[in-house]
């Protein structure tokens, strides 16, 4: 009997110990979470579950986390009706912790004592069959064991989805319940984690590609920007330099250009001890040598840890900066040679004038106009005419005085201010520039030309005439020159003056009135068209005199002369009624078009021609939708008060404006938002060169984008290859014109 009592006694221990090691591996993933409030809450659940009567647990650093303080009992047999297990926790193979738990043994004695009674009065035939209840009831909890061993296992190789198949509502069936809890629980706490690990992780890559992406340099610093914490990508493509060149201190200080280092660093030091918000431009040194503008936009403030830092932006505006210098540069200068334009030459003519009669010296104003120039662009092609101005312009400077004046005055006309000099010295020089151009051949594909000069030149000292006086005495010896033949100079004179012009005013008078009455004009048609689709959007008419061997004669020939001596305004009233004679034709034929009609300055603010346009509008049935009335750049700005009235007065009419030869006279981008213009034809100057130059891309790029802000419509004058349409097209520029595209036509039906 005592063997049998024993025999008990040895299979509760190992029932115990089992429940020890199941009770360890479920508290090994909690314990390793390091949450004490999670532990403390699956311990008092285990404690309710398993009935236990103690419970201790120590960590590695054998720091006890939960003590149940009751004393230890170290046989089965105590009195305290308990039995204790040591069992070490372990996680992936590695000791985190031990576990103390105290077991009640009073059932365990409860059924020994009757098993005793039992064996004693059924003798044999008892015994036989309380060995094969035994062996049954070992084989049921043998496989509850196996199937909670075969879960602690899938739990320590990291498997919490595996679910304890259990039966019945015994200790081992409540501890698999109780393990099925906990994996559930482990299992979404897993999958939250994950979740919101790869939320933040998107997060930030989200952040990083933004921040590297963005087209400005993000910065955070100390408040006097000694040292950056912070930069994104774009600041490599600003400087040149690696992210972690740019943390290094001083880094910002070091770069700044010499000129601007003193002014920049006093105003952040200035903004550094104080809230603030200011912004700053300035140049910075590129790790090639080079120059940046950035524009500075930065913000002073307190962290959370209560250190002011600053906060801002870094723009390039090089760009920006570099289009500003070229349109002042602009102002004064001619684009294709870099010689001083007009306007800018009127005044230097001025302030000549003026020390002239200060100090009682003789000055001499040359006029130059090249003879049959129109005759190189037509033969040879517009680049090579501007190459010719430009080598006119290096033959020029060679021949004059460090001290003398020398600037383009239009297409192919020079003026040259030469001061304290004589009459002498001025013929010298100006037959020194006659034989130098005379010599200054043109060629192309075996075509050969030489171009000559026609030359006007006026003294000038203590007189009363203004600039403006002088300039047309100076036009108009040359013209004395021009017509006494070729390579000519002319001296002008008070008392020929106006046998030049009488003569001039005749001679064309004659003629434009002979051609007036007889319809020996007519008119041809260029095609503008869109850029990218190549669809014809409107015509550009064009003026043609006809001369007596029936060929044509251009507008440059005798505009210019007509509109000197008050004869233009006839032929703009030709034009007009004819253009919108045509444009009502054309609708009558079932083939409506749009037509650009071209105006001089003279118009502006006369009423007549306003009415011309609406009667004629009337006479004819044209759409004045599809009329548009062009004027240029300079003759709007000369009075800009009389433009306005005009451009209005065609709007009222439904018609449309637009500015000529825009970009030749630069004081209009003062002026332009006060005229209503619907279209800006940007001066062919700048288009020639567009797909090689660099300046010319950026400055109608410039013209465009301002245009584009106020709802203005660009063409582009002399399209003259598909590279220059292209880039034209890559520009967005909206439609254009040009040889190349389109040529002038006299039938458009």
């Amino acid at each position: 009997m005592q063997l049998h009592h024993d025999s008990h006694i040895e299979r509760e221990k190992i029932n115990i110990e089992e429940k020890a090691r199941l009770l360890s591996a479920i508290i090994a993933p909690v314990l390793a979470q390091n949450s004490l409030p999670t532990l403390l809450s699956e311990v008092d659940l285990l404690k309710q579950t398993y009935n236990l009567s103690y419970l201790s647990i120590i960590d590695r650093h054998k720091n006890k986390l939960v003590n149940n303080d009751f004393p230890s009992v170290k046989n089965i047999g105590s009195t305290l009706g308990m039995s204790e297990v040591i069992q070490v926790i372990e996680s992936n193979g590695i000791k985190i912790g031990e576990l103390k738990v105290g077991f009640p043994i009073k059932d365990v004695v409860y059924t020994l004592n009757s098993r005793e009674k039992t064996m004693l009065a059924l003798a044999v035939t008892g015994s036989i069959f309380s060995l094969i209840m035994m062996m049954l009831y070992i084989l049921t909890r043998s496989k509850q064991l196996k199937n909670l061993a075969s879960g602690v296992v899938a739990l320590e190789q990291g498997d919490n989805k595996s679910k304890i198949d259990f039966r019945g509502r015994n200790e081992i069936a409540n501890i698999a319940r109780a393990f099925n809890q906990l994996m559930a629980r482990l299992k979404n706490t897993k999958d939250a984690l994950s979740k919101e690990r790869k939320t933040s992780l998107r997060d930030a890559e989200h952040r990083k590609t933004m921040l590297d992406h963005i087209d400005a340099v993000i910065i955070e610093s100390d408040s006097k920007m000694e040292r950056f914490s912070f930069v994104n990508g774009e600041a490599e493509n600003l400087l040149g330099f690696n992210l972690r060149k740019w943390k290094h201190k001083n880094f910002w200080r070091e770069q700044l250009h010499p000129l601007d280092k003193q002014r920049v660093i006093e105003k952040v030091e200035e903004h550094g001890k104080i809230v603030s918000s200011y912004n700053i431009e300035y140049r910075l040194i590129h790790q090639s040598g080079g120059i940046v503008w950035v524009k500075s936009i930065n913000r002073n403030d307190f962290n959370e840890n209560g250190d002011l830092v600053c906060q801002g932006l870094l723009l390039n505006i090089s760009e920006q900066k570099n289009i500003e210098e070229q349109l002042v540069y602009l102002a004064d200068h001619d684009a294709l040679t870099g010689l001083y334009n007009r306007r800018r030459f009127q005044e230097e003519l001025k302030h000549h004038m003026v020390l002239a009669e200060n100090f009682q010296h003789e000055g001499a104003l040359i006029f130059i106009d090249l003879d049959q120039f129109k005759f190189v662009n037509d033969t040879f092609g517009h680049p090579v005419g501007d190459k010719y101005l430009k080598n006119v312009t290096n033959c020029l400077c060679r021949i004059i005085r460090p001290e003398d004046t020398l600037g383009r005055l239009g297409g192919d006309e020079f003026g040259i201010i030469l001061p304290q000099t004589s009459r002498i010295q001025v013929a010298e020089i100006t037959n020194n520039i006659l034989n130098e151009l005379l010599g200054l051949n043109i060629s192309k594909e075996g075509k050969t030309a030489s171009i000559t000069a026609s030359i006007g030149v006026v003294m000038f000292s203590g007189q009363t005439d203004g600039s403006g006086d002088i300039m047309a005495k100076a036009d108009a010896a040359m013209y004395s020159a021009k017509n006494s033949g070729h390579n000519n100079l002319h001296f002008y004179a008070d008392n020929d003056e106006e046998l030049i012009a009488m003569r001039a005013k005749i001679h064309w008078e004659d003629r434009i009135s002979h051609c007036l009455k007889e319809n020996k004009f007519e008119l041809h048609f260029q095609p503008i068209f869109n850029l990218i689709n190549k669809e014809i959007l409107y015509y550009e008419v064009l003026l043609r005199m006809i001369a007596d061997d029936g060929g044509l004669i251009f507008p440059g020939s005798f505009l210019a002369i007509a509109e000197k001596y008050g004869m233009i305004k006839n032929i703009d009233k030709w034009v007009i009624e004819k253009s919108i004679r045509t444009q009502g034709e054309s609708i009558k034929n079932g083939t409506p078009v749009s037509l650009a009609i071209n105006l001089s300055g003279r118009v502006l603010g006369k009423s007549e021609i306003i009415r011309l346009i609406e009667k004629s509008i009337e006479k004819y049935d044209a759409d004045p939708t599809k009329l548009i009335f062009e004027v240029t750049e300079t003759a709007a700005i000369e009075n800009v008060n009389r433009a306005q009235e005009f451009v209005d007065s065609l709007h009222a009419l439904g018609c449309q404006f637009a500015l000529d030869d825009f970009g030749v006279g630069h004081s209009s981008l003062h002026y332009l938002k006060k005229l209503h213009v619907d279209i800006l034809k940007i001066d062919g100057s700048f288009i020639r060169n567009v797909d090689k130059d660099k300046f010319d891309r950026i400055f109608v790029k410039a013209i465009h984008d301002m245009a584009q802000g106020l709802k203005i419509k660009t063409v582009a004058e002399f399209v003259e290859s598909e590279a220059i349409r292209k880039d034209l097209q890559a520009l967005k520029i909206d439609s254009g014109q040009g040889y190349y595209l389109g040529m002038p036509q006299k039938d458009i039906f």
